[in-house]
């Protein structure tokens, strides 16, 4: 839909919205997957068309419009048809001291929810967003970034072709203070994908009124190359990371940490596959080195054109240093013959997620959860962790049966052997077992003179 909006022509996509979400979220979790699935069939029918309409908007070359936005989004259509349900029944933790309690988390949806995206990943991200928050039961308002509002009204005739209700989603075209009005009318949350700045402004306008945000923020990624690394599986990983359109769009590899026994080689066979590869991939392509690599900044914006800084480290902890200085903490690869030394790496460093010589690619395998931590950690996206972003939770705590309702202990009046029950209760926590066979028998007097002498209120 394009139009002048103001906050009040704004109201009635939210009152439509409001009442499809209501019966939508009736149908449950089963049904709900049902349109997931004649989604996907959706998705794969028009696969061929959708493949030149993106390249078309995007630039995106067509083999990567295939590969990272189409077969990453069928994947993910197909994991939540099928285990959407499940990852929405209730759940029922474990009790502690209380047994004859049970406990349930009970998973409903959060309402009418908003979905901004920007132009960096204009059809996977708000795609799998706006899947997940339906299949969780919520209605969506979706505005795309202006510079990509075909891609966005795209993404609206697949969902409307497969059959979702009318009004269940709705997309608005406008630019960001568009943005800024739908956030003002305090949907129930705000789902977010873009650069940094961006995101700042739309919390500052989402503090205003405390609707809830969930952000996937693009940032720079760093790469380690270990001295004993495959150097062709490296430069190979260096080469797409850096260049491809499908990086360039998300997270780009923009610096490389590489051992000072290897940098040599490893610059001499990137640049000879540089060569090799078609010139519209590489041909802006910058590699900094030396004296010009040292002032490398994660926080700066990513470069227009693909732009690597080649760095070298000694150690491994230097380099575990050096990558810990993303202020972003989305992804680091680390590249080694050695996967267990590869794995000890992992775990010092500070990111979301490590790939062992691999290179990310459309936020990751969908069975896992996807985010990043510091400036990027306001959200978990993918597997059951992702679509519990979309839904309340609800602590149900209740007796077993009617046989366990009574009033409680630390109810009222407060009374002496109340006090020494618990008291006594308190050591039966200490660590060994004498100390705890001690304590009991006197606990037991207690709790017995307790139940004669002192009634609840």
């Amino acid at each position: 839909m394009t139009e002048s909006l103001t906050a009040e022509t704004l109201l009635p996509y939210f009152e439509r919205a409001k009442t499809a979400q209501m019966h939508w979220q009736a149908l449950g979790a089963k049904k709900r997957a049902n349109f997931i699935s004649l989604l996907r069939e959706t998705l794969l029918n028009h696969a061929d068309d959708l493949v030149v309409f993106l390249s078309d908007q995007t630039g995106k070359p067509l083999f990567e419009v295939l590969s990272t936005d189409l077969l990453p989004a069928a994947e993910m259509l197909d994991y939540y048809s099928k285990h959407a349900p499940r990852l929405l029944k209730d759940r029922h933790p474990h009790s502690g001291l209380l047994k004859f309690k049970k406990n349930t988390l009970n998973y409903w949806p959060l309402g009418v929810v908003t979905v901004l995206s920007s132009s960096r990943n204009s059809f996977f991200l708000p795609l799998t967003q706006i899947m997940l928050a339906l299949a969780a039961g919520n209605a969506v308002l979706f505005k795309p970034s202006l510079k990509r509002a075909a891609v966005g009204l795209r993404i609206q005739e697949v969902f409307d072709e497969a059959g979702f209700p009318p009004h269940l989603l709705q997309t608005i075209v406008g630019d960001a203070g568009t943005g800024a009005l739908l956030v003002a009318q305090k949907p129930a949350k705000i789902f977010f994908s873009g650069h940094a700045e961006a995101a700042k402004r739309v919390l500052v306008d989402a503090a205003k009124t405390l609707v809830p945000v969930s952000m996937e923020i693009s940032g720079k990624e760093a790469l380690l190359v270990l001295p004993d690394a495959d150097l062709d599986l490296a430069t190979s990983a260096v080469l797409w990371g850096a260049c491809s359109q499908a990086t360039r769009l998300n997270g780009p590899i923009e610096l490389v940490l590489a051992h000072e026994r290897i940098v040599s080689p490893f610059l001499a066979l990137l640049e000879e596959k540089t060569k090799k590869t078609h010139p519209d991939l590489t041909q802006n392509l910058k590699i900094l080195t030396g004296e010009q690599g040292t002032s490398f900044n994660f926080l700066s914006e990513k470069s227009a054109n693909p732009t690597l800084t080649i760095q070298t480290f000694r150690s491994v902890s230097d380099a575990v240093h050096k990558a810990n200085q993303n202020q972003h903490g989305v992804v680091v690869s680390v590249m080694t013959r050695n996967l267990r030394l590869g794995g000890q790496i992992a775990r010092q460093l500070e990111v979301g997620a490590v790939m062992i010589n691999d290179v990310s690619y459309s936020g990751g395998p969908r069975e896992t959860t996807w985010g990043g931590i510091k400036e990027t950690r306001l959200a978990k996206t993918r597997c059951g962790t992702g679509l519990s972003e979309y839904v309340n939770v609800r602590h149900i705590h209740q007796p077993r049966s009617s046989l366990f309702v009574f009033k409680a202990l630390w109810w009222f009046p407060y009374s002496p052997f109340q006090f020494a029950v618990f008291r006594t209760f308190l050591d039966l926590f200490r660590q060994h077992w004498t100390d705890r066979l001690r304590a009991f028998p006197l606990f037991l007097w207690n709790l017995v003179q307790l139940f004669k002498n002192e009634k609840r209120l």
